[in-house]
């Protein structure tokens, strides 16, 4: 999966840092504001005729106490992460080299009504295209 992509991405830009304020498919009740990289429900779907190339959609959800910051925290996101021209990542001992060819919003993000704890959540989906080499 191309989640280190993202993450680098993100703390890149100082917008989250994984573990504190950043989480994937987990975003712990006890904090207030951050960010959840989210896996689709029904999986990555695969083509045994395109091997390692994937187009799923991918959801990140911001979570804010503050509606205006919560609001600017989801553009930035959809800045930094947009891709419309190939970008390419070299293997990693977890993955193989990835190329991104799309990755963009699909909608305005999408608000949630507060939470219990006072927070607000927005979701933000994504059409995304890219391959992932096999590991040599």
């Amino acid at each position: 999966m191309i989640w280190d992509i993202l993450i680098a991405k993100i703390e890149a830009a100082g917008l989250a840092a994984a573990g504190n304020d950043m989480f994937i498919n987990d975003f712990p009740a006890e904090v207030d504001t951050g960010v959840m990289l989210k896996s689709p429900l029904a999986g990555i779907a695969i083509d045994p005729n395109l091997p390692g190339y994937y187009t799923p959609n991918l959801q990140i959800i911001v979570r804010h106490k503050d509606p205006v910051e919560g609001e600017k925290l989801a553009a930035k996101l959809n800045h930094i992460l947009y891709v419309e021209a190939p970008e390419r990542y070299e293997q990693t001992a977890e993955r193989g080299a990835v190329q991104i060819n799309i990755f963009r919003a699909r909608s305005l993000p999408i608000r949630y009504p507060r939470q219990e704890g006072g927070s607000i959540e927005w979701s933000l989906n994504y059409s995304t295209s890219f391959t992932i080499q096999a590991r040599s």
